[in-house]
């Protein structure tokens, strides 16, 4: 991964780790015939890092499951639903708030009109607890973004006011990466040319992120409308090879050779 990562070509990067290909098939071949084995180690596995176990309250405890429902995906209404129950059990609760406000925007977001008003509503409960909850004033300025988008006129002062949430966000955790992203897509949705650092800062997302498909799929299009296609395609032949979704990624590398191709008039 680090060769491909540095621009080796795939084969070449493939014979300098392992080897034959054929003579690797062999052995695959051979390991799924046979019986699986597994070894235990005597000794801990090295980790970077110091880990911090809480205790959770009752309500914390009742959220988790929750939380668990949201992040995965599937039944957003019945979810949301679930939360915003939750929450009118629970008003003082800014976690609990905070699910309920993600859970409503995933909702909207999905939906063929888009409405945030509750996703608003419940982000504006939570920072009315806790002024300075970094996801929270991030959820806030993107519902500001997706409404501007749709919005008739637009102000200088709303994108002022767009970009203190994100610079207030950043200043409480600046380990969010989605902080990034939403940054570069507020200068986007200017048509406003970002800045070098804050094309730059995608790179950090991903850094912080480096599963993150969206973002990756966002750095390499910042990078190449900067014309750094070599960097942009070198981002996204990661996601052509993967055995999940490569299609999606095959597809991606496609556009981006051809954009580079019409920008350099080839």
């Amino acid at each position: 991964l680090s060769r491909l990562g540095s621009g080796e070509e795939p084969r070449e990067a493939f014979a300098a780790s392992f080897g034959d290909l054929a003579t690797l098939e062999d052995e695959v071949d051979q390991h799924i015939r046979g019986a699986i084995s597994s070894l235990k180690s005597q000794s801990p596995i090295a980790m970077k890092g110091d880990v911090t176990v809480t205790s959770l309250d009752r309500v914390a405890s009742q959220l988790v499951p929750l939380k668990i429902k949201r992040r995965v995906g599937r039944g957003r209404e019945l979810v949301a639903e679930e939360l915003r129950a939750f929450a009118a059990e629970h008003p003082d609760r800014p976690d609990v708030l905070a699910e309920w406000a993600l859970a409503e925007f995933a909702v909207a977001e999905k939906a063929d009109e888009p409405d945030y008003t509750a996703a608003l509503a419940a982000t504006d409960a939570a920072l009315a607890l806790h002024y300075n909850h970094a996801r929270m004033l991030l959820l806030k300025a993107q519902i500001s973004i997706e409404n501007l988008a749709n919005a008739d006129e637009v102000t200088d002062e709303q994108w002022t006011q767009i970009g203190s949430l994100i610079s207030r966000s950043y200043t409480a955790d600046p380990t969010i990466p989605l902080t990034h992203v939403v940054n570069y897509r507020s200068f986007v949705e200017q048509s406003s040319r970002p800045p070098v650092e804050v094309i730059n800062a995608l790179g950090e997302a991903l850094m912080l992120a480096p599963e993150a498909r969206d973002i990756r799929l966002q750095y390499a299009w910042a990078l190449a409308n900067e014309d750094a296609f070599d960097d942009a395609i070198h981002l996204v032949k990661f996601l052509a090879s993967d055995p999940h979704q490569g299609g999606m990624g095959r597809n991606v590398l496609r556009q981006l050779e051809e954009y580079r191709d019409r920008r350099m008039g080839q």
